[in-house]
């Protein structure tokens, strides 16, 4: 009977310590226990896999399968403003999504090119550099919008369209607008779930990435 009461109590007060160990107190003086997650994290790593949407050089607009990391940085956890609104989401934000283009006419992976395409080994990188804002807006459901700038790398320039150095056959650094939105389900304490879409401005064929991946906290 005995080792059945003490079982019992270190249960309890072990799941005692793990509620009050994500408990906040707002500025009413109230109590509130979050479940915890990727959201609660200064730091976050994620990976990506998606679409890069973009103008070819024949003036099509087409899309490329695409790949990347993404780092996140939320300065509420860095300085304590959880405390206050745990709910809360600000800070920075930045990483890398590559594709293959190969040469206009290829296929979704940049391969297959039609006879006598040329520029098959194309590629370009997209780097963003953006502030990020969002709120945890049900249990496991944060939403996240952020702004900034994308560094676009094409390694051959006339094989994506962008309205600068278009005619170079060389490889071209650019600097464009960028918003973003992401919307993330938190499926464990440490891992997320995320979707996310971005829209990058240029003087010619807007860019698109559309991408699925997955998000841990560090």
């Amino acid at each position: 009977m005995n080792k059945y009461l003490i079982a019992l109590i270190m249960v309890s007060t072990g799941t005692t310590a793990f509620a009050a160990s994500d408990r906040y107190d707002d500025t009413t003086g109230r109590s509130e226990t979050r479940a915890p997650s990727v959201t609660y994290k200064s730091v976050n790593l994620g990976g990506n896999l998606g679409t890069l949407g973009y103008g070819d050089a024949n003036s099509h607009y087409t899309a490329r399968g695409a790949a990347g990391v993404t780092v996140g940085w939320d300065a509420t956890k860095a300085f304590d403003m959880k405390s206050t609104n745990p709910d809360l989401i600000l800070g920075l934000e930045t990483g890398f999504n590559y594709s293959h283009l190969g040469a206009a006419g290829s296929n979704y992976f940049g391969t297959n090119a039609p006879a006598g395409g040329r520029a098959t080994g194309a590629n370009a990188v997209v780097i963003p550099a953006n502030i990020q804002a969002g709120y945890r807006v049900a249990d496991k459901i944060p939403i996240v919008g952020s702004a900034g700038v994308a560094v676009l790398y094409r390694s051959q320039a006339d094989q994506m369209l962008v309205g600068r150095n278009d005619a170079s056959t060389t490889n071209s650094w650019d600097v464009f607008p960028d918003l973003g939105l992401k919307v993330g389900w938190d499926v464990s304490k440490s891992f997320q779930l995320t979707l996310r879409g971005d829209y990058i401005g240029t003087p010619r064929d807007d860019l698109f990435t559309a991408t699925v991946g997955g998000t841990v906290g560090l």
